[in-house]
């Protein structure tokens, strides 16, 4: 699916960006190429910057637009699949798909007529997800080296982050429901969920990613707890995750200064702030053999007998 979107990307971006408002909820003046993006509140929170117009400028790769509400919670990422889902049916069936009530029937041949696509993969979730951040992002093109000459972000590395986590946690029960609730929305009801390909091993791991699935394996463990806990529902700010509950701790990098302003494709382990992932303390827990009592009741013999 990756492979194929490069081949009609500069249309396909120039259909978003015309049908930014559909998207977006914004005004499409906001996305035109030139215009000054981070001048805007709405879009400047839907990204999660941080100093914003400072040489300390920094953008996160799991940003507030990605989640529910735009409360960043790392149990539950891509939670905002809508928004994927009209990038995906852009991109796919034009822009005529956006609108309400469309139904695909013939007509000019469309994107995903040409490749055959017929449910969503972890390739096409990730690039939708990469597609998002760079259309609110203040990048004018989408940079053939992979990072953006304005933002600096690394978006080639970014993609494959999110694939990694789509990869690895591809059966997570909330992962398949978000994939189910974009077969549906992109494909009808006859989409259907396939399996992910193999794909190779990221060179440069970020603690984004290690943290975002460490969060999904705390919230797994914790549904699966018959004691008498109650998972915290609430959601942690962006900028307090770290002070949040236990099960979202792992989070906090994830969400905070994830995006180095400097970034080089010499380097591209420079996308996040390394950071140690927490690991889950384990304690083991020694059963002593119970004691005999045989040989006690009797003091026969000049002792007590022992057995050992």
């Amino acid at each position: 699916f990756s492979q194929a979107m490069q081949s009609g990307r500069s249309d396909i971006l120039y259909k978003l960006r015309d049908n930014a408002e559909e998207i977006f909820g914004l005004p499409k003046a906001h996305f035109t190429p030139s215009f000054a993006r981070l001048e805007i509140p709405e879009i400047v929170q839907m990204l999660g910057v941080k100093n914003v117009g400072t040489p300390n400028q920094k953008f996160t790769m799991w940003f507030p637009f990605l989640f529910k509400n735009m409360r960043v919670d790392m149990r539950k990422p891509f939670m905002n699949w809508e928004p994927l889902g009209q990038i995906l049916k852009a991109a796919l069936w034009g822009k005529t798909s956006l609108a309400k009530g469309f139904v695909r029937r013939g007509g000019p041949k469309t994107n995903g007529r040409k490749w055959q696509v017929s449910a969503v993969t972890p390739g096409a979730i990730a690039w939708a997800a990469t597609i998002c951040l760079f259309v609110l992002s203040p990048d004018s093109e989408f940079p053939g080296c992979g990072i953006g000459q304005t933002s600096k972000i690394n978006y080639y590395e970014v993609f494959r982050g999110y694939k990694r986590v789509l990869v690895v946690k591809w059966a997570d029960p909330h992962i398949q429901k978000i994939a189910g609730e974009l077969n549906s929305f992109v494909f009808g009801k006859g989409g259907t969920t396939v399996k992910p390909g193999s794909t190779g091993p990221m060179e440069d791991l970020s603690a984004e990613i290690d943290a975002a699935m460490a969060a999904m394996d705390a919230a797994a463990l914790a549904s699966d707890d018959d004691a008498d806990h109650t998972t915290d529902e609430s959601v942690p700010n962006p900028t307090t995750a770290g002070a949040s509950s236990p099960s979202l701790s792992a989070a906090a990098p994830a969400t905070v200064e994830s995006i180095q302003p400097v970034m080089s494709s010499e380097d591209p382990s420079t996308v996040v702030i390394p950071v140690a992932i927490p690991v889950a303390e384990t304690t083991s827990t020694t059963i002593s053999a119970p004691k005999s009592t045989r040989g006690r009741k009797g003091s026969r013999g000049k002792g007590r007998r022992t057995v050992k």
